[in-house]
């Protein structure tokens, strides 16, 4: 694993004098292709019937697929940018299928519900509901271009990472949900490009370094390549154009999926 990725890396920086520098991974295809478990953090089921207070969410997503992604109930699946500007057919080929999981990911002994799609197998987080007074919320969706992503930082606790970008160039989000179902910002950090030599070619495409950064008071502030794998090893991800080598504290949380099917 370790030599498959060093070299499908070192692939991407280098480029022959006769032809065009490869262009870096969409950052949805990066993530996908680092999804790999490396530690999850356990939790005690609840007592309760998880399905019942999600049930309506979960017929929608149903009929939603049923539909081949035509048709949906608004009022519960109708706030995503999909639904809003009608792309579910789109951005879903008839392939795709929905799942869900339930985890507690802000200690209050209530399970969150996860909906994601699969494509073989893998399954991207497409949306994130919390129970408030009892009622469903969802507080986070996946947007175009955007990745999300559940994480164990290194005090084990729950870290939600929306990453979006593309072509070398991507903002990481981190959020916590507190115990009153609150969405908490944590940190943004930046890849803005990346900077060139003078190849043997007389062209600058000799790649060098990554130009990283961070939101600090209001403002993007320029930090190191190290301060910046520093950061996605605290909070657990695998950043952006990260070395395999550098990239051993990933910690990605394993959900346990279901097929979501038509109550």
């Amino acid at each position: 694993m370790r030599a498959v990725t060093a070299a499908v890396f070192a692939a991407l920086l280098l480029s022959a004098c006769g032809g065009q520098l490869t262009d870096y991974p969409e950052v949805e295809d990066y993530v996908l292709a680092n999804t790999e478990v490396i530690a999850s953090v356990p939790e005690e089921v609840p007592a309760f019937d998880t399905n019942k207070p999600f049930a309506a969410i979960l017929n929608a997503y149903a009929e939603l697929k049923l539909s081949n992604f035509t048709l949906y109930d608004a009022d519960l699946i109708g706030h995503t940018s999909f639904a809003r500007f009608g792309m579910f057919p789109s951005h879903f080929p008839e392939e795709y299928h929905f799942v869900y999981a339930f985890h507690d990911i802000n200690g209050d002994g209530l399970p969150e519900l996860f909906i994601g799609y699969s494509r073989g197998v893998y399954v991207t987080i497409y949306e994130i509901y919390t129970l408030q007074n009892g009622k469903p919320i969802s507080f986070m969706q996946e947007e175009g271009r955007f990745a999300m992503r559940l994480l164990a930082d290194v005090n084990s606790n729950y870290v939600i990472e929306l990453i979006s970008g593309r072509m070398s160039r991507s903002t990481q989000r981190f959020y916590v949900l507190n115990e009153s179902g609150i969405l908490v910002a944590l940190d943004m950090i930046f890849t803005n490009g990346h900077t060139w030599e003078l190849s043997e070619c007389g062209r600058y495409d000799l790649f060098v370094a990554f130009l990283r950064a961070r939101y600090v008071d209001g403002e993007e502030v320029d930090i190191t390549e190290e301060e910046y794998i520093a950061l996605n090893k605290f909070y657990g991800s695998n950043g952006y154009g990260i070395a395999l080598e550098e990239n051993a504290e990933a910690r990605f949380v394993n959900l346990d999926w279901h097929p979501v099917l038509l109550a």
